[in-house]
C-alpha cells in the first residue's frame, strides 16, 4: 500500500510500507487472490467490525464539521443549506444527531455525504445534488471536495465513482448540444448619453457645490432581460426539469442583426428637444461614484441619443457542468480541495 494511502476497509492511514492494515488486519493479497463473491464477503465482515469501533473521526467541511463515533454521525457548525439538518435553523453549536450505522462520511462545501453498513450512499443537504442524486449501493467509502460540490465513492471491487460540480471538465470532457432556439426578440433600444454640471448639498454648510459630470441611461431590452423572459417560458422550464438549469446555457449573444441606428446630438440651445429629454436626468446620480457622494445631476448641457434595432436569435445549450448520476472515474491527487 506505501506511503499516503488508506485502509479500504477500516478508512485509517497506513504505515509507510506496509501491505496490511495493523487497526482492522486488511491485506493486499486477501484483495487480489479472493473471488468477487469471497471478496464481498470478507470486506463485509471487516466493515461490521469497523463500524463498532468506538474512537471518533471527524471530518471537517468549508462551513460545518461531521464527527463519526461508534456507527453514529453527527453534525456541528452552519447548517445554512441543511447540510446537517433539514431544519431550518442555520448553525448549531452543539453536535447534532444525524444517522445511525454510518461506516463513512465526509463533509463538503454544502453537502454532508456518508454510507451506511448497508451500502447505501446517501448526500444530505438543501439543492441541486440533494435533490437529483438517486443513490448508490455497493461503497464502503467516501469523500467530499471542500471548495466545490463535488463527491467521490468507492465500491467493493475499488471502483472509484463521481458526481457533482463538473464545470472544470474533471469528471467528464465537456459537453455541448445545442437543444432549443427560442423565438426570436425584435427588440429597440436607446441610449441616451448626456454631459453637464451636477451638485450636492455641502455637508457642512446650505450651500450648493457644482463640478462638471457625464453618465447614461439605457432604455429597451438588454441581455438580462431577455434572458429573464426566456427563463419564463415553458419550454425552458421542460428543459430545466429535465436536465436541471444548471445544465443549461443560453447563449443571448449567439446570432443578432442590427437594424437601424440614429445618433442625435441634442445641444442646451434646443430648448423644445432638448426640454423632452432633460427630466430623464434631473435628480437621478449621475453614477455610481457620484452616487456615493449624493451629486444629482441638476443642468445637463447637451444630450445624445443612440437609438436602434436589434434581431436577437438566442440558442439554448444542454451542458454537463453538473453530474447528478456517478460515473466511474480514475481516483487522482488534487481532485479535492486543491483547483480553484
Amino acid at each position: 500500500m506505501g506511503k499516503g494511502k488508506i485502509c479500504p476497509a477500516c478508512h485509517k492511514d497506513l504505515p509507510e510500507g506496509t501491505d496490511t492494515c495493523p487497526f482492522c488486519g486488511f491485506s493486499q493479497l486477501d484483495r487480489i487472490f479472493l473471488d468477487r463473491d469471497d471478496q464481498k464477503v470478507w470486506l463485509r465482515t471487516k466493515l461490521d467490525s469497523c463500524a463498532g469501533r468506538s474512537e471518533p473521526c471527524v471530518f471537517q467541511g468549508a462551513k460545518h464539521r461531521l464527527i463519526l463515533e461508534g456507527g453514529a454521525l453527527y453534525g456541528i457548525g452552519c447548517n445554512d443549506t441543511g447540510q446537517i439538518s433539514d431544519t431550518d435553523q442555520e448553525n448549531y453549536d452543539h453536535r447534532i444527531r444525524m444517522q445511525d450505522g454510518v461506516i463513512s462520511a465526509d463533509a463538503g462545501c454544502n453537502y454532508s455525504i456518508y454510507v451506511t453498513s448497508d451500502g447505501q450512499v446517501h448526500i444530505q443537504g438543501r439543492g441541486v445534488f440533494g435533490e437529483r442524486f438517486k443513490g448508490f449501493s455497493g461503497a464502503v467509502r467516501v469523500e467530499a471536495d471542500k471548495k466545490r460540490d463535488r463527491f467521490f465513492i468507492l465500491d467493493t471491487q475499488g471502483q472509484w465513482f463521481a458526481f457533482g460540480d463538473n464545470r472544470t471538465d474533471i469528471f467528464a470532457p465537456r459537453v455541448k448540444e445545442e437543444v432549443w432556439r427560442p423565438p426570436d426578440r425584435h427588440e429597440r433600444t436607446v441610449n441616451y448619453y448626456f454631459e453637464g454640471w451636477a451638485q450636492r448639498l455641502e455637508e457642512k454648510g446650505s450651500f450648493m457645490i457644482t463640478r462638471s459630470a457625464s453618465g447614461n441611461r439605457l432604455f429597451g431590452e438588454d441581455l438580462s432581460s431577455i434572458y429573464r423572459w426566456i427563463c419564463g417560458l415553458d419550454r425552458y422550464k421542460e428543459l430545466c426539469a429535465r436536465y436541471s438549469s444548471h445544465n443549461l446555457w443560453v447563449d443571448l449573444d449567439a446570432e443578432y442583426t442590427r437594424i437601424s441606428e440614429k445618433n442625435i446630438r441634442i445641444a442646451k440651445e434646443d430648448k423644445e428637444d432638448f426640454g423632452k429629454w432633460q427630466e430623464m436626468f434631473a435628480g437621478n446620480p449621475v453614477s455610481y461614484w457620484w452616487a456615493q457622494k449624493d451629486w444629482e445631476m441638476v443642468s445637463p448641457s447637451w444630450i445624445k441619443v443612440s437609438e436602434y434595432w436589434r434581431d436577437y436569435h438566442s440558442v439554448v445549450y444542454r451542458t454537463n457542468e453538473a453530474v447528478f448520476e456517478p460515473i466511474p472515474c480514475e481516483r487522482k491527487d488534487g481532485m479535492t480541495d486543491g483547483d480553484d
